[in-house]
């Protein structure tokens, strides 16, 4: 006869207890008193620097935490990772207030629960919260959503400059500034705000509004259009800046580029739309690495793309008389070909100076009309004068040496009645015309002579334009209308990335972006741990 004993570890005793693994792949532990699991710090963790890879499943102890813990991976309502047990005990349930709305501000944060018994003090899913605007409970995903780590900045730190040229001596000439009083508070780079950025501003006196982003340094955040002087060098007001970001990247590779259809062939187009950015880490065909384009078209598996070029004039324009027929200087000339629509939204030059009555009549009187140009954008500041709305842009119509002046509300347009009154506005204006080329006015490019010049004609395919002769400073923006061609080459492999995602270095955070601007004077409200 032969004794078969029971599969444990117990190897002595025929029923010892021990830890039993059935045939049903169940395992138990004959024990009526306790299982010490494996603890440690959280430097031990699996997955730790030095320490064996975390899998899904693991359970421990934390003795730096005093809790226990599991490895997961659910990524429906959390980050992959180490999570703390719930237990039975009663959580908190907590109402965080994150101000009122202001019919211009969408994004509210950083979400922050107070709990200091959870891991993270934020949700990272919009179902995890109730989210209030007012007593009115908004829908999650419907009405608002998350944006993590978005390039946001709510600080004193911070002053506009129509010119910053008086601050950088000469470096940006003429450009307007959203400044940093302080790297150490408010760093722009590292806030990951980009170039062509949309960004929006509020809490200001003046400049409250949505830009485009020029050029980005520590201190210095350049826009594409006028501010008004606001300097903030007290510290005394608290303003914010968020950028719009796409939140959503996808990515794949591409196999073969051609000339026949301007066709770009990726291992899969899902998620892809068109105007989204797409950028290739090597360069196939005339398709260069690391430059942002555009998608235009989409027919599985192929796109076809386009590009978006920025830059300034900044030098001397010569007339179809001069030595170089016709030649606009730019900045650099790089990514510019024949026949792409440009625009040019106003010369750089900056005046500014007080106003000291108006009348029915149209006139405006100023201090002095020195460096007026009939077509400058013109912002007035400080106290309502006459029918004249701070921080409304207006256009210069007609200068009357050497005080005065009468404005239009579109470039071109009929003269605005500023009523009449008499008192103090201050204003500032900015050139929008540079010889003969207009604001706003889309141009085609002719040719592009050299790696800093171009030239142009007013119409597609058109004659060569005279654009005069002068100097000044106008930003310009280039757009390829039709689709680039991309040259012929492949089989190759590609590596290409759509969207934008933006990882903060030094905070890891949740806001709620709301659909619509959240009306002026409503709380917001956000309920943490109704889910616990």
């Amino acid at each position: 006869m032969r004794f078969l004993k029971k599969q444990n570890t117990n190897q002595s005793a025929l029923n010892g207890k021990g830890i039993r693994y059935g045939a049903d792949e169940v395992s138990q532990i004959d024990s009526g008193n306790a299982l010490i699991i494996p603890k440690g710090t959280t430097a031990e963790r699996p997955g730790a620097v030095g320490a064996v890879a975390a899998q899904e499943g693991m359970i421990r102890y934390n003795t730096s935490e005093n809790y226990f813990e599991v490895y997961e991976l659910n990524t429906t309502y959390f980050t992959p990772g180490w999570k703390r047990f719930r237990t039975d005990e009663p959580r908190i349930i907590t109402a965080q207030s994150l101000g009122n709305g202001d019919d211009v501000e969408h994004l509210f944060g950083p979400l922050n629960s107070g709990d200091s018994s959870q891991i993270e003090p934020y949700a990272l899913n919009p179902a995890q919260v109730v989210a209030y605007v007012e007593n009115v409970p908004q829908l999650p995903v419907t009405n608002y959503y998350f944006i993590q780590n978005p390039c946001r900045i709510n600080s004193n730190k911070i002053g506009f400059y129509a010119d910053y040229s008086v601050v950088a001596g000469g470096t940006y000439t003429g450009i307007s500034v959203i400044r940093s009083w302080d790297a150490a508070y408010v760093d722009w780079a590292d806030l990951g705000f980009y170039v062509d950025q949309i960004i929006v501003v509020s809490g200001s006196a003046s400049n409250n509004g949505v830009y485009q982003v020029l050029s980005v340094t520590a201190t210095a955040l350049a826009v594409t259009t006028l501010l008004v002087n606001e300097f903030n060098a007290g510290f005394t007001t608290t303003m914010t800046v968020n950028g719009y970001i796409n939140q959503t990247v996808y990515d794949g590779t591409a196999t073969q580029v051609s000339s026949t259809g301007n066709l770009i062939t990726l291992n899969s187009t899902t998620g892809l739309t068109t105007g989204a950015e797409i950028v290739f880490d090597t360069a196939i065909g005339n398709i260069l690495a690391n430059k942002r384009y555009y998608i235009k078209s989409i027919a599985s598996p192929n796109i076809t793309v386009t590009s978006i070029e920025r830059g300034t004039a900044s030098a001397t324009i010569s007339s179809l008389a001069g030595v170089n027929p016709g030649r606009i200087t730019v900045n650099s000339s790089t990514g510019l070909t024949t026949g792409m629509e440009i625009v040019f939204t106003g010369a750089y030059a900056f005046n500014a100076g007080s106003v000291s009555a108006v009348n029915s009549g149209g006139n405006i009187t100023i201090d002095s009309t020195s460096g007026l140009v009939v077509g400058m954008r013109i912002i007035f500041a400080g106290n309502s004068l006459g029918n004249i709305v701070p921080g409304t842009t207006y256009y210069i119509k007609t200068i009357t040496p050497s005080t005065t002046i009468t404005i239009s509300t579109s470039l071109g347009g009929g003269t605005f009645n500023p009523g009449t009154a008499t008192g103090t506005m201050n204003f500032t204006a900015s050139g929008s015309t540079m010889g003969n080329i207009l604001p706003d006015v889309t141009y085609y490019i002719y040719d592009v002579p050299t790696a800093t010049t171009i030239r142009i004609s007013g119409s597609s395919g058109g004659p060569l334009f005279d654009p005069g002769t002068d100097t000044g400073y106008v930003v310009w923006t280039a757009t390829q209308s039709s689709a680039i061609d991309p040259g012929t080459a492949g089989p190759t492999s590609v590596n290409w990335l759509s969207g934008r995602t933006y990882s903060n270095t030094t905070n890891a955070n949740s806001y709620v972006y709301f659909g619509t601007p959240v009306p002026a004077g409503k709380p917001v409200t956000i309920i943490h741990g109704y889910d616990r």
